[in-house]
Parts: C-alpha cells; sequence; structure tokens
C-alpha cells in the first residue's frame, strides 16, 4: 500500500516495530530513517513483546505526529497502534484504524469463553473510545463492517479492499512441484496463518474421506504455525492420509507465487476470516477456489462465479473437492473467472485510487 501511495506523490511514513512474526526480530537499524520503495520507514525495537511496548516508538510519536496529514493505524490491542490513536486525538490530528479482522462478532463470542474480563474493560475504556473518535474505520469488506457495527462501532467507515500485483502471479513454474516431489499430483493449496479459525480442522477431516476417492490428490498446507496450532493439526493426520500431505512451514516471495501457481485447486473454509489476501493471490493465479461463507470476499467470488463457497461442514467441503475435481470443464472456467475478478478488481492500481479518494475527503473534513 505505502509503495502505491508514494507512486502517486504521496509523502508516506511507516513507524514499526522491529518484530518479525514468526521469525523474531529484524535485522534492521532503529529508530533511523530507511528509504524503501519510495516511502520512509522507522523501526523501533520494543521492551515487551506481548504488547509490543517500545518507548522509542512512543517517544517518537510524541514528537512528530502533528507533521502528519493522516495517521493511518493498521490493528488493534497492541500499544503501537492503541498510544498512537490516543496521540492523534490529543493533537487533534484525523487518524484511520483497521482492525483487520479483530472486531469480528465470531471470534468476540469465541473469546468470550475465558477469563477475559480485563479485556473487556480495556476496550470499553480504552480501545472502543478510540475506534469510534477516528476519522475512519478501514473496514476491506462489507462482512467486516458488518461484524464491526453489531459491536457497537459507530465511527464513520470506509471499505476499501486490499490489493495485489496480478502480474507476479501469471507465469507458471514448476520448481515447487520438483522441490516436494508432488509432479502429477493433485495439489489441494491451504495458505494462511495454522490457527483453528482457519477451518484447518475441516480441511483435514474432509482430507481423510478423500484420499480414497482420488487418486493422486495432494494437500499442501502452507503458513507460519500461530499459538502452536500445528501440533494440532499433526495430531489429527493419521497414518492413512501422511503422505498425501505437505506442510512447508511459511513460504515467501517466489516460494510463494510458485506455491500459488504451482497448485490446481485453493481452499479455507474459515471460520472467521475478515478479507482473505490468499484466496485473492489464488485467484489472481487462475485457481478456482473454495472458502466459507465466513471469509470476507465470499460474495464477490460469488458474483464472479469464480469459486464454490459453503458452510464450515466437513461433508460439503469434501462434495465442492471431489466436484471440481471430476469436472475440468467447470474447474477451468472458474479458474479463467478468478484470474478476471482479481484482476478487476483488487489490482493495486484501483484499490489505491478508492484510498486516496477516502484521505482527501477526510482531509477536507478537518480543515473546515
Amino acid at each position: 500500500m505505502s509503495k502505491h501511495l508514494s507512486k502517486l506523490g504521496h509523502d508516506v511514513t511507516i513507524y514499526t516495530t522491529n518484530l518479525d512474526y514468526p521469525k523474531g526480530e529484524r535485522d534492521v537499524p532503529t529508530k533511523v530513517p530507511i528509504i524503501e520503495d519510495g516511502y520512509t520507514i522507522f523501526y523501533f525495537s520494543v521492551q515487551n513483546r506481548p504488547y509490543l511496548f517500545s518507548l522509542s516508538f512512543a517517544k517518537k510519536v510524541i514528537s512528530t505526529i502533528k507533521s502528519y496529514d493522516i495517521i493511518h493505524i493498521n490493528g488493534l490491542y497492541r500499544f503501537p497502534q492503541t498510544f498512537t490513536a490516543y496521540c492523534a486525538r490529543l493533537f487533534s490530528r484525523p487518524y484511520i484504524i483497521r482492525p483487520y479482522g479483530s472486531l469480528s462478532t465470531i471470534l468476540y463470542r469465541q473469546s468470550r469463553m475465558g477469563l477475559v474480563n480485563i479485556k473487556r474493560i480495556y476496550e470499553k475504556l480504552i480501545e472502543f473510545p478510540n475506534i469510534n473518535r477516528s476519522a475512519r474505520v478501514h473496514y476491506t469488506t462489507n462482512i467486516e463492517r458488518y461484524h464491526a457495527e453489531q459491536l457497537g462501532i459507530r465511527a464513520k467507515p470506509m471499505v476499501v479492499p486490499m490489493g495485489i500485483e496480478s502480474g507476479k502471479y501469471k507465469i507458471k513454474n514448476t520448481n515447487f512441484r520438483k522441490k516436494y516431489n508432488l509432479e502429477n499430483k493433485f495439489i489441494l493449496l491451504f495458505y494462511g496463518r495454522i490457527n483453528f479459525v482457519k477451518g484447518l480442522d475441516i480441511i483435514i477431516n474432509a482430507f481423510h474421506g478423500i484420499v480414497n476417492e482420488i487418486e493422486g490428490i495432494h494437500l499442501v498446507i502452507a503458513g507460519p504455525d500461530n499459538d502452536g496450532y500445528l501440533m494440532n493439526i499433526k495430531n489429527m493426520i493419521t497414518k492413512s492420509i501422511e503422505n498425501n500431505i505437505t506442510i512447508t512451514g511459511m513460504l515467501y516471495g517466489e516460494d510463494a507465487f510458485d506455491a500459488f501457481r504451482s497448485s490446481d485447486l485453493f481452499i479455507l473454509p474459515s471460520y472467521s476470516d475478515s478479507f482473505g489476501i490468499s484466496v485473492i493471490e489464488a485467484m489472481a493465479a487462475g485457481l478456482p477456489v473454495i472458502v466459507s461463507k465466513n471469509v470476507g470476499i465470499c460474495d464477490v467470488i460469488q458474483e464472479g462465479e469464480a469459486g464454490i463457497i459453503v458452510d464450515c461442514d466437513i461433508r460439503q467441503l469434501k462434495e465442492a473437492i471431489i466436484d471440481l475435481y471430476h469436472n475440468k470443464g467447470k474447474r477451468i472456467r472458474l479458474g479463467k473467472n478468478a484470474e478476471i475478478v482479481a484482476r478487476n478488481q483488487f489490482e493495486w492500481t484501483s484499490v489505491i485510487n478508492r484510498l486516496e479518494k477516502e484521505y482527501e475527503m477526510i482531509k477536507k473534513e478537518y480543515q473546515k
């Protein structure tokens, strides 16, 4: 996003920590400006990892926040985001908050089952006032907006999706298949955080019922372990299917592009997913997709006839996979549609223009 805004002539600066999940810490200088792809980025070390507390970050925000026209805050429930929003209010600077799916009613109900009274108090006293006094809340889909408003969020919304550079996904490459010994396999790809919310339990249970029906089918699970959930998934994989599953860990850059370009079908039966950037990436690679109705862009997929929408249901997922495996014509048609939808609706060049218009409206509002 920052790269594309800078291409339009905007002066873009990022403040962030030097943590690099799941690797650890980035090997970068801290507290000094680094020019990258036309924008400036500052990294700050943290003194408390769970909440990302950073004293140097706080000092920088206090000393510079008045020099910015708009502050775009990404995420909730961590010190950098909360403190920046507070300072923006204190110094009367317009700010936007992008919740990254944190305001899902599904996740909210699930979290209430635990010992979360302190979090609820924190939300009431700090987080929700920050959100409701923002210039805009940046949602990436209408589904994300709906969930947030069910929780009482009343700040002005703006719905602008995330974007991709679709050209990176078009060139076919066989390195991925060779590397993992998957030549002549029918590859189902899951790409994302390995977390309960992504519906991997549904995938594994459905896959148990598919292996014996489809010769040469292979499931690739790519992404970082989140909250130790990978062990749960490994415990679900029985000997009858273990030779038909490859777990790659997190893939970056060309390795990630190659995984998309080399697969046959993408699956994401999430219990909650505010957007689904990996779905857009798969579509840009020409893959038909199977996603749950809880994935934020499911309406776009349905309207564009780019895939199949299912409930978070083992049987429905299994039937959808078998259907597309046996129906090559349908698979090709959905894949072509998927590529068109990704290019026409999620290319950064068009997305960034929508974002720029929102910035301009906010500036005018605060200049009155």
